[in-house]
């Protein structure tokens, strides 16, 4: 079984089940918004806020899950939203929410333009912004796998190695 997982943004939960689907050799893709790796040392050097950009590009750093294997769509929005997020988050809270629903709106459409190019038989999405995915996915008749995020980590990865061992494929839960 081959997999892609997307999130437009670095998630913990999304993170893992990417790593597990890696380990198992099962990883066709993960798409995300950003991808940093390895420049968090450069960014230190910058004048007053350097450790700061070192951080938030640590957190698109995804380890675990390789280079060749990170795909990145809707970067410019993501791009403009960070800092958006940072500046306008608390003074205009519906502003900068209406800017990560955008966001998410774009990766989703981009993510979905992209999956006839693979040969997967699964997505793995997050939130609302797998939904156009989601619908590409199922005109092709593929299995597709939302993730709340409201599940302990090591279940979600007891029941994804035990229900692929069991059945060649993985919980869908409700």
């Amino acid at each position: 079984m081959r997999i892609i997982v997307s999130s437009p943004y670095r998630g913990n939960s999304i993170l893992a089940i990417a790593r597990v689907a890696e380990a198992e050799g099962m990883l066709e893709c993960f798409y995300s918004t950003l991808y940093f790796a390895g420049v968090e040392p450069w960014a230190r050097r910058i004048p007053i806020w350097g450790e700061k950009i070192a951080k938030e590009l640590g957190r698109r750093a995804f380890a675990g899950i390789p280079a060749r294997r990170t795909r990145t769509v809707a970067s410019l929005e993501e791009l403009l939203h960070v800092p958006a997020r940072r500046i306008l988050g608390r003074r205009f809270p519906l502003l900068s929410n209406a800017l990560m629903y955008w966001v998410k709106e774009r990766f989703a459409q981009a993510v979905a333009s992209r999956l006839s190019a693979h040969a997967a038989d699964c997505l793995i999405g997050m939130y609302a912004a797998s939904w156009e995915s989601f619908r590409e996915v199922g005109r092709h008749d593929l299995l597709r796998c939302l993730n709340f995020v409201n599940r302990h980590l090591v279940w979600i990865r007891i029941d994804i190695y035990a229900n692929w061992r069991q059945y060649g494929s993985f919980p869908i839960r409700s």
